[in-house]
């Protein structure tokens, strides 16, 4: 099974190639050569796949370990040296079909996605890459080879968040992602080096005599190998927005009892909806906003009319608030308030202080939502006011965009499709007869 090698070997040849000299290919051709070749990685790790499993299990009953290529690559002293290879067992074969299915769904998807972009044949290269970095990640045959593959998925995914490097937003996000992970890593790359001089390899298995000398010595290598593991997980939420906008459109019919929270960003309450103490036939339904932690909450100066689509928006620029009510002006208080987003969830559960906890709260309460927007930047009033009635997935400072399908399983599109899931700690229920473009049919 030495051809396993071109699977690794493929993608790079193309990442080369479309980052050397795609931008004297045209576009179209660019996409093609980088998704032909993804092709020729699947059909090559299926056949893998196919012949590993094929072979059928050894005398022990399990299947085995292969390593079809491998080469000493750096030489350290004594019996320890970085190899660089491909293992083959029933995990990583699962994980060749898998990334290169994946990857090649992707490159197939952003023929039409990517079609027009500036740097179009750049993307591909970049893709390629990041294929490759995973590929070699799976098949790595030592820790220390498994971590250089590691570091090239961060660099990927450096790359690609980056992609559209004259928005700030995307640099901003680019570099967090990768300065976060860096930090990371470290702990990964002391826990690898740890590991090399108690074990005596980079193996994935050392002999048993080095592990019981080593001692306490070898948990805490692993241990600072997690923490590399989990710091490559920043690259969607949590975000950090020093300035934010964030917009609802929704439906409130009696709201009942007080104080429920509906929308967080992970802990913090930024919008919660609550009944005055003296309701009216006309305005049952009132909008606190709050910011949890800070002990301070913005009353807006206009109620909402139940039965009937809204548009809320909240604006932060670093130092005030301010809400819009409709498009209208509804007030702003200073303060500073928490950037940190990690998470971003619809009827957000426990927010904290007894608010939308349980499910006593929502007794009575019916509250519908449309669609709701993050933004990285702080919106103007004609802007609150222009996203009422349009506003573009690829608009530029568009973190999060979810829209509810309604009749579609009931759950909330990520039409941005910069990976962000809108959670509900309450199964979302769209009421018979009500549609998104319907402004002003009652329900009960």
């Amino acid at each position: 099974m030495e051809y396993t090698i071109l699977i690794l070997l493929l993608p790079l040849a193309s990442f080369l190639v479309l980052g050397l000299a795609g931008m004297k290919m045209r576009p179209a051709a660019a996409g093609a050569v980088g998704t032909a070749v993804l092709a020729v990685v699947a059909l090559l790790s299926y056949w893998t796949a196919f012949e590993y499993f094929s072979a059928g299990r050894d005398a022990a009953g399990v299947f085995p370990t292969l390593i079809p290529w491998n080469a000493v690559w750096l030489p350290i002293g004594g019996a320890l040296h970085i190899d660089l290879g491909i293992l083959l067992d029933p995990i990583s074969v699962m994980m060749l079909v898998v990334i290169s299915t994946v990857s090649l769904m992707v490159h197939i998807y952003s023929l039409g996605y990517m079609k027009g972009e500036r740097g179009f044949q750049r993307y591909y290269a970049f893709l390629s890459l990041f294929t490759m970095s995973m590929i070699g990640l799976v098949v790595a045959t030592n820790i220390f080879q498994m971590y250089l593959f590691w570091e090239l998925v961060g660099v990927s995914s450096y790359l690609l968040i980056g992609f559209y490097y004259t928005k700030k937003e995307a640099v901003a996000a680019s570099k967090k992602a990768f300065i976060v992970t860096r930090f990371a890593d470290l702990g990964f790359l002391i826990g690898i080096l740890i590991y090399g001089y108690y074990a005596g390899t980079f193996s994935f298995t050392p002999e048993t005599h080095a592990l019981v000398a080593a001692g306490a010595m070898i948990p805490l290598a692993l241990g600072l190998m997690f923490v590399g593991g989990a710091g490559l997980a920043a690259d969607g939420f949590p975000l950090t927005l020093p300035q934010f906008t964030v917009e609802v459109r929704f439906q409130v019919s009696n709201t009942a009892d007080r104080n429920r929270a509906v929308f967080t960003n992970g802990g913090s309450v930024l919008l919660r909806f609550e009944d005055p103490q003296n309701d009216t036939s006309d305005h049952k339904a009132h909008s606190l906003v709050q910011f949890q932690g800070d002990g301070w909450y913005l009353n807006p100066s206009l109620s909402f009319t139940p039965n009937k689509w809204q548009h809320l928006a909240l604006t932060y620029d670093g130092t005030k608030v301010t809400l819009y009510v409709n498009g209208t002006f509804a007030g702003s208080k200073e303060g500073v308030c928490d950037p940190n987003f990690g998470s971003a969830n619809w009827f957000g559960g426990d927010a904290g202080g007894g608010h939308g906890t349980g499910d006593s709260w929502w007794s009575g309460c019916k509250i519908l939502m449309s669609e709701a927007r993050i933004w990285s930047v702080c919106r103007t009033e004609a802007q609150v006011q222009n996203n009422m009635t349009t506003t573009s997935a690829k608009s530029q400072g568009l973190e999060a965009y979810w829209r509810f399908n309604e009749g579609e399983g009931n759950t909330f599109e990520d039409c941005t499709g910069n990976g962000h899931t809108l959670k509900t700690s309450k199964t979302p229920t769209w009421v018979a007869g009500i549609k998104s473009t319907d402004t002003e049919t009652p329900w009960p």
